[in-house]
């Protein structure tokens, strides 16, 4: 289902707006509403992996690999189910630059990975592992002061 949903962005990349009756853009949106609820399964399953009981040295190992892997792989093919257009409006929209535009689209992936980052937190902290909670805590801080930074330049004032 990825690949077909990647290949309805990639036809729908240079459209500056779509239709709401767009057949390509309600079968885009109905794999990603799917897809989206994949990875939610697929991260949950993550983290039932990582907080396994410990077992042998090995097995830690394997739970660690397999949760890392699942990490790599959302952080990867997230990204694109970002990428849907815009529904096109009657109203003429506003000239945007490209600093706006970049940080309209980078704020989405740094939500992302801040949500991400607060679950390794909680996590931490349920584990009782300070040195690791505090320095998850400091990259959140780290994360909100760029999150109030792109959104003050993805909403400059009119």
């Amino acid at each position: 289902m990825l690949p077909r949903f990647n290949a309805l962005m990639i036809n729908m990349a240079g459209l500056d707006g779509v239709e709401s009756g767009n057949r390509d853009y309600q079968l885009a949106a109905r794999y990603r509403k799917s897809l989206m609820e994949w990875f939610s399964e697929l991260d949950k399953l993550g983290k039932r992996i990582k907080i396994q009981p410990p077992g042998t040295p090995t097995i830690n190992r394997l739970h660690s690999a397999l949760h890392l892997s699942i990490i790599t792989y959302l952080q990867t093919h997230m990204f694109t189910l970002q990428l849907m257009p815009k529904l096109r409006t009657n109203a003429p929209p506003p000239a945007a630059t490209p600093e706006v535009l970049a940080a309209r689209a980078q704020l989405p992936v740094l939500r992302e990975q801040r949500a991400l980052v607060v679950g390794y937190l909680d996590d931490a902290r349920r584990r009782r592992r300070l040195e690791d909670a505090a320095a998850l805590k400091e990259s959140v801080d780290e994360l909100d002061v760029e999150i109030a930074m792109l959104e003050e330049a993805a909403h400059p004032p009119i």
